[in-house]
């Protein structure tokens, strides 16, 4: 994780904004391209009002301040070596193409979320230090993430004058620890910070982040009311938030296996026009979506945002 990364923490149990690094903290210094970015590996953070303390182990910060208990079969299955092992051979490869029934490879998915992450001008962003910070909600393998931290390296994902950087966040230490080693494969350590947190719970200040991206995230999550409340939270006015998620089948086959994942392992189906009332919920305007198939791809931003025609 990054050094500044604190700036923009939460602490979980007095909700003191703006954590900072114990004094034993153990960094070092990362070159990325012109810049020396100075890069925690162990050790840990502090909340200056209440001490609580949060670990850091092999460069993830973990804020998750409870056991893992009460998940369902989905979110079990995903704290297993082996789930993130697979996660990205093969299933993450050909996903959108099964269930959006037709051609549809990682390329064309990557492209739409950098295209409606970065509808968004520099000038409008919020900055913390200097950084601009995006959010990888949910994160599993750092899939997105690690496509975000890629955008902002080749000036895809345009950021002014500021550093933009990349927060990547889920509860699965094994996927987190997995999407390590794909983050060094993919020449991006520096840009991203990898967090082990609850996404009904974020450990982050209010409108903290420019953009946020979560893939596939809303069928997994126990209370995805709560988690959506949460990212609209910590999102800035006028940022995006790019939602993909799964919608419930038309056909009786499609109907009746999803009945049985739902029964079997937890996950949730909507029907596609009830997305818009659980954003409007949220506080959050639909403010474009591409869909096909089983899937949808929403471009998301706050009720108050300018940025709603």
């Amino acid at each position: 994780m990054l050094s500044q990364l604190p700036a923009i923490l939460k602490c979980l149990y007095c909700g003191c904004n703006g954590l900072n690094l114990a004094p034993d903290t153990k960094t070092y210094t990362f070159r990325t391209g012109d810049q020396e970015i100075e890069v925690v590996e162990r050790g840990a953070v502090l909340c200056r009002k209440c001490q609580t303390s949060y670990p850091v182990e092999d460069g993830i910060l973990n804020m998750l301040p409870h056991t893992l208990k009460g998940l369902n079969q989905a979110q079990l299955s995903g704290q297993w070596k082996l789930t993130a092992w697979a996660y990205e051979r093969p299933w993450r490869l050909k996903a959108l193409t099964w269930l959006a029934q037709r051609d549809w490879p990682p390329s064309e998915e990557i492209e739409t979320l950098i295209q409606m992450l970065s509808d968004t001008p520099p000038p409008k962003m919020t900055i913390h230090n200097n950084l601009a910070f995006y959010l990888d909600l949910a994160c599993s393998t750092c899939f997105y993430g690690r496509n975000m931290a890629l955008a902002l390296k080749d000036g895809r994902l345009d950021t002014g004058t500021a550093t933009g950087t990349v927060v990547s966040l889920d509860n699965s230490w094994a996927m987190l620890q997995q999407a390590r080693k794909f983050i060094q494969t993919a020449g991006v350590t520096g840009y991203i910070s990898l967090i082990r947190a609850d996404v009904e719970n974020l450990p982050f200040i209010d409108e903290a982040f420019v953009g946020i991206g979560g893939g596939a995230i809303l069928n997994e999550f126990q209370d995805p009311d709560k988690a959506l409340q949460e990212a609209a939270r910590v999102l800035a006015p006028d940022a995006n938030f790019v939602c993909m998620n799964q919608v419930a089948a038309s056909s009786g086959w499609g109907r009746a296996i999803q009945k049985f994942l739902s029964l079997s392992s937890g996950l949730n189906f909507f029907e596609k026009d009830q997305l818009p009332q659980m954003f409007q919920e949220a506080r959050l305007k639909l403010k474009a979506q591409q869909a096909s198939g089983l899937i949808t791809l929403n471009q998301l931003v706050p009720q108050n945002s300018q940025a709603v025609s």
